[in-house]
């Protein structure tokens, strides 16, 4: 996802060049090119000195999507002979991740940060200069991209909806008489509130976890805005919003960033571990969600520096669990991983994610894992256990051999303690074990049908591969199940 984003950034700032030199933009094209290397060049060169000096491993990715934001609001419109101040900003933007911290996390958004920190120190700030109706549409569809992997929409939409109730009505508090149709056009066209929208509002640090937090979050940053103006005579309005939104959303919503030393890490099954982290304090999560997982490491790889991985663990256990499959050349993100020594730590935050138990605990579930799939259902299961809580609950297990199969004590435990019934099956057909008392072939609507006397009205869960995810879908609906009972697993920024 972070990836996205910074392939985002490229193709904004790539899109601005060409059309300057096309006469669309009123820019000098290689003033652009220069404040980018600038600014971008200047944040990438004092990150790892600031790492090395505060003896923390700097992340990569976020020092270059940090550099191209501030390319795109900072930019062309410094002067040649003041190149230095874009230094400045720059420098100012990484400073802060280091110096504005509350409990190990940057408490701001390093952009805004900069630009409030800029006007205060010179009396130079932000042009916002990518808010302009010929770089909208490369806007708005990069966003759009951007937000349908990480399925955030609902807070740009939020935020936009809000800023418009909110301006308009202060309009009529002061009577004045304005056309909204107009007022809504030049706020999308020539202003700088979609981008913000799509890129700062959304860095995962400084937002809060959860869709309702999110809403409530653009809502606020949204009145933040239209109120800043109101009470100050200042140019930097927006930046202080997120800014002063950051910090209001940690007070109402808490940190939920944590540092989590490597306790124990097991084989489980076939090039699978089960990694069990000690977390520095309690995290509250329902079982089934998922955590942003972050990892900086030397040589990262395009995939980057973080990744979103179901929590296995239940709430009621005091140990966080990753379990993860690792490929002949895995990422470098699961490289490090799987190098990590007891005691090392990983930093994870963004407890996420709907695909949880449903309230009614009469309600028929059907979870159907494929491989490493099946982290949320050990998490439900084992909270189920624990707390002697009963849920009628059959598990479809796919795998492609017998040897990849995890948990079987958890699931041989449930099926004792509240009777939930477990059907194990092999997809790879032609390495069946002897004795073998499971099914083989993959899980469809048919198996389903023939296997779960209560199809039409249970709930399903599916959870593993993409492919397997919508295959399995299809027969679903096939045989009949409505597709307001089908949930899925997902994590934002995987395909």
């Amino acid at each position: 996802m972070y990836s996205l984003m910074l392939y985002y950034l490229i193709f904004l700032l790539a899109s601005s060049v060409i059309l300057a030199f096309l006469g669309y933009i009123s820019y000098d094209p290689w003033q652009i090119l220069l404040t980018t290397a600038v600014l971008y060049g200047t944040a990438k060169l004092v990150n790892p000195i600031l790492g090395k000096l505060f003896k923390v491993h700097p992340n990569r990715e976020s020092s270059s999507i940090t550099g191209l934001i501030l390319a795109l609001i900072v930019g062309p419109e410094i002067a040649w002979s003041n190149l230095p101040l874009l230094v400045l900003i720059s420098v100012i933007a990484m400073v802060s991740k280091y110096i504005l911290i509350w409990k190990r996390s940057h408490l701001f958004n390093p952009a805004a940060m900069a630009v409030i920190l800029s006007v205060v120190l010179t009396g130079v700030g932000a042009s916002w200069w990518v808010g302009n109706q010929f770089l909208l549409p490369v806007v708005v569809i990069g966003g759009l991209l951007f937000m349908r992997k990480a399925r955030w929409l609902h807070l740009t939409i939020s935020f936009l909806v809000a800023y418009v109730i909110a301006q308009f009505a202060v309009f009529l508090f002061r009577g004045i008489d304005v056309d909204m149709v107009s007022f809504i056009t030049n706020t999308l066209l020539y202003s700088p509130l979609v981008f913000c929208s799509f890129v700062m509002l959304t860095e995962p640090l400084t937002m809060p976890a959860g869709k309702q937090q999110r809403i409530v979050y653009g809502v606020l940053v949204a009145v933040l805005l239209v109120l800043i103006p109101v009470f100050l005579n200042i140019s930097y309005g927006l930046e202080l919003s997120l800014v002063v939104g950051n910090l209001l959303g940690i007070l109402i919503y808490g940190n939920n960033r944590r540092f989590l030393k490597l306790k124990d890490k097991i084989v489980v099954g076939s090039k699978t571990i089960l990694f069990t982290f000690l977390p520095n304090k309690p995290l509250k999560f329902k079982p089934g969600q998922f955590l942003l997982w972050s990892l900086p490491h030397s040589k990262p790889d395009s995939r980057g520096h973080r990744r979103y991985f179901t929590i296995a663990s239940s709430p009621t256990e005091k140990d966080l669990m990753l379990v993860t499959k690792f490929a002949d050349e895995s990422s470098s993100f699961k490289k490090e991983l799987a190098e990590l020594d007891l005691n090392q730590e990983i930093m994870t935050t963004s407890v996420d994610g709907n695909f949880t138990l449903p309230k009614d605990s009469h309600q028929h579930c059907v979870f159907i894992a494929g491989g490493v799939g099946v982290a949320p259902f050990r998490s439900m299961v084992k909270y189920l256990i624990d707390s002697k809580l009963t849920q009628p609950i059959t598990l479809f297990y796919s795998n492609k051999t017998a040897d990849e199969i995890c948990f079987e004590d958890v699931f041989q435990e449930a099926s004792k303690t509240f009777g939930m019934k477990t059907i194990y099956t092999l997809t790879d057909t032609e390495n069946i074990p002897t004795g073998w008392q499971g099914k083989t072939g993959f899980v469809d609507g048919e198996m389903i049908k023939e296997t779960v006397a209560e199809y039409q009205t249970a709930m399903y869960y599916i959870s593993g591969p993409d492919s397997m995810v919508k295959a399995i879908e299809v027969g679903l609906k096939q045989i009949g199940v409505p597709g307001k009972q089908i949930k899925t697993d997902y994590f934002p920024g995987y395909a």
